[in-house]
């Protein structure tokens, strides 16, 4: 008998992981690496409005993008702001957004990101939410 496996269709899209929401405190996940992309945050200060530049702080949509290694897996997770790359996203959330993605057969997922400019430069958090994310925790 054949040993027949049926294949999974290419992944496509994208897989929406948080609600929209202009509250701060709904932005619980941080990225990382923020101040290795000056250029990009430039960009997001320029396309600021102003009650944005008032309040010093930007409600966008990330796409997060996952960086695959053949070896491993999902290596890491670019967090991509107007096209931009901004950030990264480090584990716990690393691997659940990665299952979530696989989970969809999707390419990327999307999520609302919050970006703060402070003392020390921009910071970056996004809005997942727990029942998106709920049976694909390790």
């Amino acid at each position: 008998m054949w040993p027949f496996r049926r294949r999974r269709p290419e992944p496509t899209g994208s897989v929406r992981l948080g609600g929209a929401t202009t509250d701060p405190t709904a932005f619980t996940v941080l990225t990382v690496s923020e101040h290795r992309f000056p250029d990009t945050y430039t960009a997001l200060w320029e396309s600021a409005g102003d009650d944005e530049r008032a309040t010093r702080m930007m409600v966008r949509t990330a796409a997060l993008v996952p960086i695959r290694d053949p070896k491993f897996g999902v290596a890491d997770l670019e967090v991509r702001i107007d096209g931009r790359l901004a950030a990264y996203l480090r584990p716990p959330h690393l691997g659940m957004v990665a299952r979530a993605i696989d989970a969809s057969n999707a390419v990327s997922a999307e999520a609302p990101a919050l970006v703060e400019w402070g003392p020390v430069g921009p910071t970056t958090r996004l809005r997942l939410e727990d029942a998106l994310l709920r049976g694909v925790r390790p």
